[in-house]
């Protein structure tokens, strides 16, 4: 039997210049703008340019997406509830508690890249890191004093903050972090069940409380910039839309208000 010859793949097409993406920074380092005059009088330029991305909208998104899944689930398992089904409860609950820890996760997750955002901004002294690593602090502590020296925060807000920082980081640390072990059985605070501890603890109340604190918080920061500060002001005033498209989406999700609890500027 003759072998049949295998078609050619298709190369793709080189790419010409840099693609841009709404929300990117762009900037030329040290040495990368670069013009040469060579022995034969010839001149050649190269230019050398980098690229960040601020990934806190993108992470604000995901909750979202998956905050509306998890409240979906939830309308699914009551009405199951009501009918009876238990069945078809127990698949609307488990719905619920895979997208209430992954809306959780993109909650916790987004303040982390807001925190990554601000040192790209802030100074943090090298002797508060070594503390910071010898005395292992907290994840919610660093970001919290991050955001200190960033924003202008009342020292009541920052407290209130902190507070929120410790609750959002300590949930989603029993997601990614999770433990098998037995525990006792527990009275499901929104349905009619007793069962496993971490059915009621990922359950969309806490998913959209996570999502809320994460899109007020890091909105109204926005805001609250310090004077001391005018490349990170004028870097929040271009994706200032992003924020705001997400706070809009909250708001049409939750029917909550996302600028409920703003923080006081110093």
């Amino acid at each position: 039997m003759t072998n049949m010859p295998m078609p050619e793949p298709i190369s793709p097409a080189v790419p010409k210049g840099v693609f841009i993406m709404k929300g990117m920074r762009i900037r030329i380092p040290a040495g990368g703008f670069r013009i040469e005059i060579h022995p034969n009088g010839s001149q050649s330029t190269s230019l050398t340019i980098e690229l960040a991305v601020d990934f806190t909208p993108h992470w604000l998104s995901c909750a979202l997406e998956h905050l509306g899944a998890a409240q979906a689930a939830r309308a699914a398992a009551e009405d199951s509830a009501v009918r009876g089904d238990e069945q078809a409860m127990g698949e609307a609950l488990e719905r619920e508690v895979r997208a209430s820890m992954q809306a959780i996760v993109g909650a916790a997750t987004a303040f982390d890249a807001f925190y990554a955002l601000l040192l790209e901004y802030v100074s943090i002294p090298s002797d508060l890191v070594r503390r910071w690593k010898k005395n292992r602090t907290a994840r919610h502590r660093q970001v919290a004093e991050v955001m200190r020296r960033a924003i202008r925060f009342s020292g009541e807000t920052l407290v209130g903050v902190q507070r929120v920082l410790s609750e959002v980081y300590r949930i989603r640390d029993m997601a990614v972090h999770p433990s098998a072990a037995f525990g006792s059985v527990v009275r499901h605070p929104g349905l009619p069940i007793n069962s496993d501890w971490r059915l009621a603890a990922f359950r969309v109340e806490n998913a959209r409380a996570a999502v809320h604190s994460a899109v007020s918080i890091i909105a109204q920061c926005h805001e609250l910039v310090r004077d001391s500060h005018p490349a990170l002001r004028k870097h929040f005033s271009e994706v200032k839309s992003d924020i705001e498209t997400v706070v809009q989406e909250f708001e049409r999700q939750t029917g909550l208000q996302a600028w409920d609890a703003r923080p006081a500027p110093a």
